[in-house]
């Protein structure tokens, strides 16, 4: 009888102590904010500054719900528009001219999709048809974490259609994701979460590739529900 009642309590807080994506993931959105108060966002205006290569740029970025982005980045005395587009249609910064080039209907429906995806691939991704699998509890980088796999309905550009998300079994927040690209793997670290109007926001990630450091980003302000910019700003420049 002894070892019945052993066996049961066992399985009993075995089955307490389970977890499954869907757990990890709602724990996460309830640190975030709670899934009420992230549905109550319908745009968000950033101020970002990216360093790589030793240099700083300073960025915005403006996005909403309907799919309109706005993002521009200061390169020296330089302010440039890296991405304007109204949901519909709009406008890219071209590396190899300098210049700026029409979206492609391609390029258009991933813009769209990056701009409505206020909270990341993690927010409402049973509608957007991606699918999860709990791969259990990990030490990384010193934290014990959730792992958790997601196979995005599509590919994102770059053919990436898989990453591995390890969310901290203590606070529930997500602080790294790991992507095998071909023969490169690329780890996000989110280093620091902050509280803007009751949400928080990652204020510091960095990035590395094959272990190099590659990009280091950091959130100075985060303002939500602000009006999108007016129209003329989304209207290709003459050149």
């Amino acid at each position: 009888m002894k070892k019945i009642i052993t066996l049961l309590s066992l399985f009993l807080f075995a089955g307490l102590s389970a977890q499954t994506a869907e757990q990890v993931v709602d724990n996460y959105l309830k640190a975030l904010g709670g899934k009420e108060k992230l549905a109550s966002v319908k745009s968000l205006q950033k101020k970002d500054t990216m360093i790589a290569n030793g240099m700083s740029f300073p960025m915005e970025t403006y996005q909403d719900v309907n799919g309109k982005i706005y993002s521009t980045m200061e390169m020296g005395a330089q302010k440039i528009v890296l991405a304007a587009f109204d949901g519909e249609k709009g406008f890219v910064f071209d590396n190899a001219t300098f210049g700026y080039k029409d979206v492609s209907p391609e390029k258009a429906k991933s813009l769209k999709d990056k701009a409505k995806n206020l909270f990341g691939y993690f927010y409402d991704y049973k509608k957007a048809g991606h699918t999860l699998k709990y791969k259990g509890k990990e030490i990384k980088n010193g934290m014990n974490a959730e792992v958790v796999e997601m196979h995005l309905k599509e590919p994102v550009e770059g053919g990436v259609q898989d990453l591995t998300a390890y969310f901290d079994a203590g606070d529930h927040l997500l602080k790294l994701i790991e992507i095998k690209n071909g023969n490169n793997t690329i780890v996000t670290e989110i280093k620091d979460y902050k509280n803007f109007d009751g949400i928080l926001f990652p204020v510091l990630i960095e990035t590395t590739v094959n272990g190099v450091p590659a990009m280091t980003v950091k959130t100075g302000d985060v303002k939500i529900n602000v009006p999108a910019p007016s129209a003329d700003k989304f209207v290709k420049p003459n050149q």
